[in-house]
């Protein structure tokens, strides 16, 4: 292959990959450009960089107009932490390609290294679950059903597979149309269809208030914006009224009297985002109020590095300006479910609706819906802001659970236990969106019980797959 053609192809990869994002169709062909250009073992890094790059930078620009912008970092420092994203992005994409060419492993191993790296920078550290290919196909829902059975990760792989099916046809391999039979097949697998019975029937609202996010800390505009959302809510009939995270624009302490003075002449239940402040730490926190003041609060677990605490502290934080310190939030040490009448809801806030174990936990302990308060607006018109919200309709599907996400620019939206989007607020808008929903009995799926292991599995089948093939192409070369 000419110098020219491999340029041609690799960039056809990535002008792929990031029309996946608006086409979901496209991303099971994206990659058969790449693969084209792996059939000789000349530069595989440089390949996958040129291939994936640009895909990077796409997915984390968000990243940077949030650091530069929202932040006020020098530019400097905004263009060196996006770029760091997007290498440590690319890190577990070059990898698993890596070692297929100096394996020389078959092809058909090349989608378990990709996902099971996959896997491993969701985790690694403190994870970065952004931009995982299961997100390309979210709309897909025939596609995506079978994540109630394997989880997202098991999406992904079959992303890569169909590529590679494509790819094999292409060759004139038999395999690659058996591959893709086995694809489609899939798509019929049984679905149980007979609705459970009946819960209970609740009314939900979610604000969505559209604060600028440059204006939401500015203390001249705190009393407007919490004005806002209580002047949005207070005609409300609803049983359960959602605000975002850190809706409350001061620190909240269960002696607030703001919060009790406006819920008394309501009858709804209200679940908002606040700061608190404990001794001497600070909570991520949501709140549940009533008529009768707070019944009960979650404070988040998995917090966001260098935007909730800064890692390492003692060596990280003599390199950071006391400026552009963000301090330190404390984790929260355990799982929440309110207990709201006869519903059960689980509480995510903002980056923990990229992890698929909080909301699988949510829904062993028996509950009936997952509220996801976020506020997206730091990824303001970016590509970054429309991608996360991709990751609820999955945690939707994986847990056949009601997820409420709740945003304060938006993406706000409710998404049935199968993954489609019922009701929607359109991003940048002002308004509340309320819904009339039948909560089932509805039971662990299989990815609760057992498909959450998957992950696991495909990393230890894939290690042995690399260490098995390393000693045969060893003992081969010997003989």
């Amino acid at each position: 292959m000419t110098f020219n053609k491999t340029t041609l192809y690799l960039q056809t990869t990535s002008v792929l990959l990031i029309a996946s994002l608006y086409i979901p169709w496209i991303s099971f062909i994206a990659l058969i450009g790449l693969l084209f250009c792996l059939e000789d073992d000349r530069r595989p890094v440089k390949k996958t960089f040129i291939a994936f790059f640009p895909f990077t930078l796409f997915i984390y620009s968000g990243i940077f107009k949030s650091v530069y912008i929202f932040y006020g970092l020098p530019i400097l420092i905004a263009v060196l932490i996006y770029l760091f994203l997007c290498f440590y992005h690319l890190f577990y994409f070059i990898l698993p390609v890596v070692i297929y060419k100096k394996t020389r492993m078959n092809i058909l191993f090349l989608p378990f290294l990709f996902v099971s790296f996959e896997y491993l920078r969701n985790v690694i550290f403190y994870g970065l679950p952004i931009g995982n290919l299961s997100a390309l196909v979210v709309q897909l829902k025939p596609f995506v059903r079978d994540a109630s059975i394997l989880g997202a990760y098991f999406i992904s792989l079959k992303i890569v597979f169909v590529n590679i099916g494509i790819y094999l046809m292409l060759k004139k391999h038999l395999s690659g149309v058996f591959i893709l039979a086995i694809i489609v097949l899939l798509l019929f697998i049984p679905q149980q269809n007979r609705p459970p019975a009946i819960k209970t029937t609740k009314t939900v609202s979610i604000v969505q208030a559209n604060i600028p996010q440059n204006e939401k800390w500015i203390p001249k505009y705190l009393s407007r914006n919490l004005q806002t959302y209580m002047y949005l809510s207070s005609n409300l009939k609803s049983d359960i009224v959602l605000w975002p995270e850190s809706a409350y624009p001061y620190l909240f302490s269960k002696n607030d009297s703001i919060i009790p003075n406006f819920m008394k002449n309501r009858s709804y239940k209200l679940i908002f985002g606040a700061v608190r402040q404990v001794g001497n730490y600070y909570y991520n926190s949501a709140v549940c109020s009533d008529q009768s003041g707070v019944l009960d609060i979650y404070n988040k677990q998995k917090l966001v590095p260098f935007a909730e605490f800064i890692p390492i502290r003692n060596i990280l934080a003599h390199f950071i300006p006391a400026r552009m310190d963000p301090g330190d939030f404390q984790a929260g040490r355990k799982d929440k479910i309110f207990r709201l009448d006869k519903l059960n809801i689980g509480n995510m806030i903002c980056y923990e609706e990229n992890f698929s174990y909080i909301a699988k936990t949510y829904k062993m302990l028996k509950a009936d819906a997952i509220v996801e308060l976020t506020n997206d607006a730091w990824f303001d018109h970016t590509p970054t802001f429309y991608l996360l919200s991709r990751d609820s309709i999955l945690r939707a599907i994986e847990n056949n659970i009601w997820v409420f996400r709740v945003a304060n620019t938006g993406i706000s939206e409710i998404v049935s236990p199968k993954g489609r989007i019922v009701a929607l607020l359109k991003p940048y808008t002002r308004g509340v969106l309320t819904k009339k929903i039948e909560f089932s009995y509805e039971k662990p799926t299989i990815f609760d019980r057992w498909g959450h292991f998957f992950p696991t599995f495909l990393l230890f089948f894939t290690v042995i797959a690399v260490i098995l093939t390393i000693f045969y192409k060893r003992d081969k070369k010997l003989k």
